[in-house]
């Protein structure tokens, strides 16, 4: 079994990023796991058995503004793992992914300081070991979220101009861009 739960982001807009920025996030968030994928699937495929458990995020599912190569990784990170998942379909290999929201008490969302919108409030570390556990059960992808948001993330897929409106609605925008801010003070922007 293979769990991939490491990541980091920069949450500054695009122009805010260093090239060191861009490529350290590409490279824990999107390759490592590729690369950690890669190097097990031999061995599980000739035992006929195994596990890969890719931990993304909701930025990887729905727009992040201010933190959009982290999302453009964790975008990248599901798509991976979806086809992934139909290329070993018959091989006794499951690949699946868990999405969580805004992470309370650990991860980078704590570490940030920032509060999660009202509307969607934070979840507990618990609730992502729940979803690790419901991968390597065998469903393909658990998002984690406080409340129902797959009826959104349809609706955004289509009508892709409501994505803006609906973050801003939700209170998502602005915790985004305070965050953002708070960064840029620390960094010395």
């Amino acid at each position: 079994m293979l769990v991939n739960n490491a990541g980091i982001e920069v949450a500054v807009g695009l122009l805010d990023q260093t090239d060191d920025d861009v490529a350290r996030q590409l490279e824990i968030d999107l390759v490592a796991p590729i690369d950690l994928a890669r190097r097990v699937l031999p061995g599980m495929i000739e035992r006929r058995y195994g596990v890969v458990v890719n931990v993304s995020s909701m930025s990887g599912k729905s727009p992040t503004p201010y933190n959009c190569v982290y999302t453009a990784a964790k975008f990248g990170l599901n798509g991976f793992t979806a086809s992934v998942a139909l290329e070993l379909e018959g091989t006794g290999v499951h690949f699946g992914t868990v999405c969580p929201s805004f992470v309370a008490e650990t991860g980078m969302w704590a570490a940030s300081g920032a509060k999660a919108p009202a509307m969607l409030k934070e979840v507990p570390p618990g609730m992502v070991a729940r979803g690790v556990l419901r991968v390597i059960e065998g469903e393909r992808e658990v998002l984690v979220t406080p409340s129902p948001v797959r009826p959104l993330l349809a609706v955004a897929q289509l009508f892709p101009r409501l994505d803006g409106r609906v973050l801003k609605a939700m209170g998502v925008l602005k915790a985004l861009q305070e965050r953002a801010q708070a960064v840029k003070r620390k960094r010395g922007y």
